[in-house]
């Protein structure tokens, strides 16, 4: 959860392999904080298939955390997702953010994830990622690992669902006090697993309003859950 009176600019970039042929996926972003405890996140999302890159779509997002940090047991935040996609059917998501730290260098998250498609196939998604990383040197660099597991409908096979299943490990540098980049390398564990997807995600933030306060902390988000 972005700390209000600050603002980020954050690029994914997401390389899949699986049986010889990759796909790519972009999405670049723009989070901004708002009081209350609220987010509002956009973005604008790219694609690589077949060698050939196109658009996708337009994503906005709103996230409100129940209460500020450190004040609910793993600090939850609620999400809601609308995907306008250029091509294909829209799709909508409901998400929720669990974040805590341990003895001041280990930090865990997980986002639990529930997706539908609005038309064509029906697809529908539900979706677990977590991470735990240790603050090696803090803030600017963690290490860690993280997972990622997915289970994927189509309206004529609800019954017949596919399993991803993905782990690796993650590293987090912040070069600056306002930049950061985070590269989670995942390998497939099950049939319907890719060979390797690699979460890259890159940015910077803006400071607008002042520092955010101690209770203003936000959460660390797996890579793996926002670089999709």
């Amino acid at each position: 959860m972005r700390p209000p009176g600050t603002m980020a600019i954050v690029n994914f970039w997401t390389p899949e392999f699986n049986d010889g042929q990759d796909e790519h996926a972009f999405r670049h972003e723009i989070e901004i904080g708002l009081p209350y405890r609220f987010q509002l996140d956009l973005y604008q999302n790219w694609r690589i298939e077949d060698g050939k890159a196109f658009y996708k779509g337009s994503s906005v997002e709103l996230r409100y955390a129940l209460a500020k940090w450190n004040k609910i047991p793993f600090n939850p935040t609620l999400y809601g997702e609308w995907n306008f996609n250029d091509s294909a059917p829209d799709v909508w998501e409901l998400k929720l953010l669990l974040g805590e730290t341990f003895a001041n260098r280990w930090n865990w998250a997980a986002n639990f994830t529930f997706e539908q498609e609005t038309g064509g196939q029906r697809e529908r998604e539900i979706a677990l990622s977590s991470a735990l990383t240790y603050a090696v040197i803090d803030p600017v660099l963690n290490i860690g690992v993280e997972m990622l597991w997915e289970r994927k409908t189509e309206k004529e096979s609800r019954s017949n669902p596919e399993y991803e299943f993905l782990i690796g490990p993650s590293v987090n540098v912040h070069p600056t006090r306002w930049s950061f980049v985070t590269v989670a390398p995942l390998l497939g564990a099950t049939e319907d697993s890719p060979d390797v997807e690699v979460f890259v995600v890159a940015g910077f933030k803006i400071p607008f309003g002042g520092p955010p306060g101690a209770d203003e902390q936000e959460a660390t988000a797996p890579a793996s859950m926002f670089g999709r």
